[in-house]
Order: C-alpha cells, then sequence, then structure tokens
C-alpha cells in the first residue's frame, strides 16, 4: 500500500477562535471539560476528565480523547487526522459554530410545560430559543455575533412538533439527542452539550470531514451505573468530493488513573470494551497528581455504535491496542507513543509502531500468534492473558479502540457512540473487575432499550410528555429498491402524506405526494428520504448507484 503514494496531505482539526471556549460538565462525581474540538486535552492540570472525592478533591481519570482518521485517496495520497499530529488550525470556514451548546433536561420540561398549558410560549428559555437546530430564527437574537449555519445537515437535533423541518422552539419544538434506530420517542438527557467542528485539507482550506460531537448523561435518585458515567457521539460526515480507497477510524484516549505511572490495561472484546485499573492494590499520589490510596477503582470505555463499511453495516469494533509513554517504563520502542505519519498509521491498523502484529501473550509485542485484542481476560484468571497475570511492567498507557476500514464515500455518515464509566466497592483492586464487567452490561441494555430508564427499577429523571408515541414500527416501511439508480418507491400499507428527499449534507432535494421519487438524475451517494405519514415522521438512507 505504502508505494502507492504519490504526495502527502495532513489534516488538522480546527476551529473559527484560537481561543476556545471552554464548558464544564458534571454527573455526580464525574467532571469534565470539552471545547468546540471536542474533547478537551489536559484543561485541569493536565487532565480532562476527573472523579471528585467527598473533599472536592480532582483525582484524574482521562487525560485526553479523540477520533483518530487515517487512509488513502483514491489518487494514493496519505492522509492523517489526530488531535496531536499537526497543529490546530483557525480558518473561518462557513457553518462552523465555536461554541458548545449545553442545555438541561429541567430546562426543556419547563419549556414543553409551558407549551402544553395554552399553545403558547410565555417564558423563552434563551438555552432552548438559542439551541442551533435548522432554520431556528431566533438563533442570532440568543447567540450574539454568532450564525446559523444555512446547511440543515450542521444544525443540531430537535424533537419536530409540527413536522416541517424547522426548529420552531415558539411552536413547541425542542432538543433532543438523535439516535439512529432510536427515533420512536424523543430522547432527552440530563444534560446535552453540543457542538460541530471540521477536520480540514491544511494545504488547501478545504473542508473535509465535519464532525457533530455530544456530550451527554442520566442521573437517577437513587445509585446507579448511570450515575457515574459520560456519553459520548461522534457523527462524522464526507462533506468533500474526495473519495477515499481506504478509510481508518479509531477512538483514542489516554486515561491515567489517579497515579498515572502504575496503570494497567484489559479489554473485554465480546462487550466492545477497553478499562483501565491500578497495578497493586494501593495507588499512589504522584507529584501533584493525587491517587486513589487504597482499594482503587476500575474505568473504562464501552462502545455501542460503530461505523459503517462499504455495504452500510457495522464494523464493529476491529481491535483494541494499547501503546504506552516511553518516558515512563523502559518498554519497546515499537510500543511507545507514535512520532511519524506512518507511526500512527500502523496503530489504527492494529500493529505496533513498527509495523509488527500485536501478539498474544507477554506485553504484546512479539510474544506468540497475531491477536486483534490485548489482554482479553479478567485479571484474576489465573491462566488468562491479562497484563496483571503476565506480570507487565506498569506504566502510563494510551488505548487505541480501532473500527478498521469504514465507509468514505462522499456523504457517507457514520456514527460512533460510547460511554466512559468509573466504578468503584470496597473490594480490592483485581476483584471489582467483576464487578466494572456486570456494569458494563446494565450499561449496554440500557442503551440497546435506546436510553430508556424503563430498564432500570429506580427513578432515572424518566421523561415523559404528552407527546403520542407513534404506532408505526420502523420495519413497516421499507423503500424498494435500495441500492437504485432509476427510482426509489416506499412500500407500507399506510397512506403516505408526504416525501423529502435530502441528500447528506441536509440539503431538501425534492419533495413529492407520490409513493416514490427519481433519483436518476442525482450524482451516486447517499440520501435520506424524509417520510410523513400518519401524522409521523420516518427517516430512511438511500444509496444512489
Amino acid at each position: 500500500m505504502r508505494q502507492q503514494l504519490l504526495f502527502l496531505l495532513v489534516f488538522s482539526f480546527f476551529s473559527l477562535d484560537a481561543q476556545q471556549p471552554i464548558v464544564e460538565i458534571q454527573n455526580n462525581n464525574l467532571q469534565c471539560a470539552i471545547s468546540s474540538r471536542g474533547l478537551e486535552i489536559g484543561y485541569y492540570n493536565g487532565v480532562f476528565l476527573n472523579y471528585l472525592n467527598d473533599n472536592g478533591e480532582k483525582i484524574g481519570l482521562m487525560s485526553s480523547a479523540n477520533l483518530w482518521l487515517a487512509g488513502i485517496q483514491n489518487d494514493g495520497s496519505f492522509f492523517m487526522s489526530t488531535p496531536t499530529y499537526g497543529s490546530p488550525i483557525g480558518t473561518d470556514l462557513e457553518g462552523i459554530i465555536p461554541k458548545v451548546f449545553q442545555i438541561d433536561r429541567d430546562v426543556i420540561d419547563q419549556h414543553i410545560a409551558d407549551w402544553q398549558d395554552n399553545g403558547v410560549i410565555d417564558n423563552p428559555n434563551p438555552d432552548v430559543f438559542g439551541w442551533p437546530g435548522n432554520g431556528n430564527p431566533f438563533f442570532e437574537q440568543y447567540n450574539d455575533g454568532l450564525e446559523l449555519p444555512s446547511e440543515s445537515g450542521l444544525s443540531a437535533p430537535f424533537w419536530d412538533n409540527d413536522g416541517n423541518g424547522i426548529y420552531n422552539p415558539d411552536g413547541g419544538d425542542y432538543p433532543v439527542l438523535e439516535v439512529s434506530d432510536c427515533n420512536e420517542t424523543p430522547i432527552v438527557p440530563t444534560q446535552m452539550n453540543w457542538c460541530v467542528y471540521g477536520i480540514e485539507d491544511s494545504s488547501n482550506d478545504e473542508l473535509i470531514f465535519y464532525v457533530k460531537f455530544n456530550m451527554f448523561y442520566f442521573q437517577c435518585e437513587e445509585e446507579s451505573a448511570l450515575n457515574n458515567t459520560l456519553f459520548t457521539q461522534h457523527l462524522l460526515i464526507n462533506s468533500s468530493k474526495l473519495s477515499f480507497s481506504t478509510l481508518y477510524a479509531g477512538l483514542w484516549s489516554d486515561i491515567d488513573l489517579g497515579n498515572h505511572e502504575d496503570d494497567y490495561i484489559g479489554t473485554m472484546p465480546e462487550r466492545s470494551t477497553s478499562y483501565i485499573y491500578n497495578a497493586d492494590n494501593h495507588d499512589e499520589d504522584n507529584g501533584p497528581r493525587p491517587g486513589f490510596g487504597e482499594n482503587p477503582p476500575v474505568f473504562g470505555i464501552d462502545i455501542f455504535r460503530t461505523p459503517f463499511d462499504s455495504q452500510l453495516n457495522e464494523v464493529g469494533l476491529n481491535g483494541i491496542i494499547p501503546y504506552y509513554n516511553g518516558n515512563v517504563i523502559g518498554a519497546e520502542a515499537a510500543t511507545t507513543d507514535p512520532s511519524t505519519l506512518f507511526e500512527y498509521y500502523n496503530y489504527l491498523n492494529g500493529n505496533w509502531r513498527d509495523g509488527s502484529p500485536l501478539t498474544f501473550g507477554g506485553n504484546g509485542y512479539q510474544t506468540g500468534a497475531p491477536t486483534d485484542f490485548a489482554f482479553p481476560d479478567l485479571p484474576d484468571q489465573e491462566d488468562g492473558w491479562s497484563a496483571f497475570q503476565s506480570n507487565v511492567s506498569p506504566g502510563d498507557p494510551r488505548i487505541l479502540m480501532n473500527f478498521g476500514e469504514i465507509d468514505a464515500t462522499p456523504g457517507a455518515l457514520n456514527e460512533i457512540m460510547a460511554a466512559y464509566t468509573f466504578y468503584n466497592d470496597d473490594s480490592d483492586h483485581i476483584s471489582k473487575v467483576s464487578s466494572f464487567r456486570n456494569q458494563i452490561d446494565d450499561i449496554q441494555v440500557f442503551f440497546d432499550h435506546c436510553f430508556s430508564p424503563d430498564v432500570f427499577d429506580i427513578e432515572c429523571n424518566p421523561f415523559t410528555t404528552d407527546v403520542e408515541t407513534p404506532n408505526i414500527l420502523d420495519q413497516e416501511v421499507v423503500l424498494f429498491p435500495n441500492p437504485t439508480a432509476d427510482r426509489v418507491e416506499v412500500r407500507s400499507d399506510y397512506p403516505i402524506t408526504q416525501m423529502h428527499l435530502i441528500d447528506a449534507t441536509g440539503r431538501y432535494i425534492a419533495t413529492t405526494s407520490e409513493r416514490f421519487l427519481q433519483v436518476n438524475t442525482l450524482p451516486k451517494g447517499i440520501y435520506f428520504v424524509q417520510i410523513e405519514i400518519r401524522e409521523q415522521v420516518l427517516y430512511k438512507k438511500v444509496i444512489v448507484e
């Protein structure tokens, strides 16, 4: 593959301002900070995610995290985008809003109650009326100096009360969490933090991808796994006309459990989870960074949703590879921080820095047969492969959770959803990993039920409104043929009120009251059909060949 290279492109994350506005988020004892570039690096003394103990002391859980991309264009040029490779640039590109929009569920509940009282919003809330929903006529009034993007594809999701596609908060519309395959009822977390940022070609300031990012959480009145969890959503959209022969993606994180020099990494491949635990049962302070002391906790990342391949199937988690801060432990050079473009690319392919494969056993470097997941067994399993049982030198690991090759055709939309979750009890650092695994299972069930609090037998801030639950199942409406090169037809037993054809940027292309749409004049790519049926709105994806 390297022989195909013609020239080099380096992509960088960008924003409109050099000084990024920071938003702080706190779910019970978890505290973090993000900017309009998404996950922020080192806001709190080198840490961006903390655990707040009973004394209000900040104990680090993660220094940084973000999305990695690497691949090869059809012309053979190589590209890379990571938050640490290349410098952030500040180019004024239309449609990117340099702000994180934070909104609380309590505010939305009040807004809905205000609307349901008499059909009029008597007390407009700035967070609701300033939400960057498509076409919001109040946006500039509540966001001084900012402009709402003209492209609906760059807007934030909302519950469309009248179904007209425009965010009208004065008409009862309100912000929601939009999750694919979960469109039957509105999802409103305890808090959402939404922004959009871009990835551009630094050689010509052209926007290649844009990313919609949302960090959100749910709170329960009783003790629950949700009270120790933050969720993230990345929506990655190829907004350019560039095509890629290969595109690899991965979710990267630098997890630091208190004292960052005595950590171990573990994985649970069947749960698409990576986690960190202490090498012994005491986590000491390290300079200005406090440790957790006796019986340190477990902290991990659970992947719920992965990007698509070219056939629009989820690629799943392709592998998990750790690597190390070479300044902390005497690790082999091939297992330490990457410094060149090809070394980043190797890690995204599940290989070590020097291109050699991750191997089973020991520290995973040249120890046995090639494998995809490092340390997949629980640390209390005596015959299993874990960092603890292998007596690996503890250190300051990073984790890269790889999705493999993903769909990168022009207009392609990919979704990545994850949970960052903390677990602690009175047991030792090894025993509590099994309990952490049970917590992961609880959170997975919560996601599988579209974040419904009904899966918990406790009060978890349920979202109750008078919005009628749709009675048409998504599978009762089918687009055929799909893919298509000529026309696409809606097959359903229910009458169709209207249909809209939307491109990947959110632009409305065509509208019809018929049951079919002509697509033979459109460029090849991914499109969406908005179907109005029995006072409901459904969205279906269609591929034009």
